[in-house]
């Protein structure tokens, strides 16, 4: 990493930040970066940084070291490096801009074009399909082990910046950097199953069945129905919550109706559902 791998060295105290309103990439790589770092100079300090308080997004809540991710507003003190992954104008670091502003030292890491940088070290590859591409390829270049935790990171951040390899970024780089990704132990099933393939029954605009068949003994709705011809284990890998996915034949119709019992008990003890209402909300 030449000069910033010195950086890293003579600094005690390091943040890492992604831009506001994180996606894959952002939280993919500064989980990746960061665990390395961690895992290669242990006595120094590395705090994960939001740029704003808006949270993680549910879908990567499974990134290993997202429970350490916490709001920049929080750590107003000096760090002796910053590290900006993903950002290509200070603008959208938001609220780590203050801390990337009193750090002693900057580093920055980005795929996106700019016209005006903001580091004191820049890796800036426009033609790469995803940041957490070119950390890769400095964790490889600095000879630093890539363990499965930190391969699932920077998967993820490539799988979600391709669009799953569909869109055109996806280049031959994207490709060989997610097999060797693979290879170290990142497991696409899994990223592929919480990014895609969980969402809540709410943002599959799914409807509580009230009708008495439907109902336990207590009086919970045992589950929510939705007019289906087929898929049900695909609508089941996707809902959150859900126990069992059963077919029902609607009587006279093309139709059929779906029900997915629903995980979790009451406080009394019996089952309850995960939805009692219709709502739009997001997969956040």
């Amino acid at each position: 990493m030449g000069g910033r791998d010195r950086l890293y060295r003579g600094a005690r105290t390091i943040a890492i930040s992604g831009h506001t309103n994180p996606d894959g990439d952002a939280l993919g790589s500064v989980l990746g970066l960061g665990l390395s770092i961690r895992a290669q100079f242990p006595d120094k300090r590395v705090d994960f940084l939001l740029a704003d308080d808006g949270g993680i997004p549910r879908i990567y809540r499974f990134l290993p070291g997202a429970s350490e991710l916490v709001p920049a507003v929080r750590h107003p003190e000096s760090y002796d490096l910053f590290i900006s992954v993903d950002v290509p104008t200070l603008e959208r670091l938001e609220d780590s801009a203050a801390v990337a502003k009193h750090a002693r030292g900057r580093v920055v890491i980005d795929h996106h074009p700019t016209r005006d940088e903001f580091g004191d070290v820049t890796v800036r590859v426009t033609s790469a399909a995803a940041t957490a591409v070119l950390v890769a390829e400095l964790l490889d270049a600095a000879g630093w082990p890539i363990t499965p935790d930190i391969a699932s990171c920077l998967l993820t951040g490539i799988v979600t910046d391709t669009g799953r390899f569909q869109y055109q970024n996806a280049n031959p780089s994207a490709f060989a950097c997610a097999s060797r990704l693979v290879d170290a132990g990142a497991q696409p099933a899994t990223i592929a199953l919480e990014v895609y393939q969980s969402q809540r029954l709410e943002y599959l605009h799914l409807r509580v069945d009230r009708d008495e068949p439907y109902r336990d003994a207590c009086g919970w709705p045992r589950g929510v129905q939705l007019r289906v011809r087929r898929g049900s284990g695909r609508v089941r890998r996707q809902a959150r919550g859900v126990r069992r996915a059963r077919r029902h034949r609607a009587p006279g119709g093309r139709h059929g109706a779906l029900s997915l019992l629903a995980r979790g008990r009451a406080r009394d003890g019996s089952r309850k559902p995960s939805l009692q209402g219709a709502s739009s909300t997001s997969p956040r």
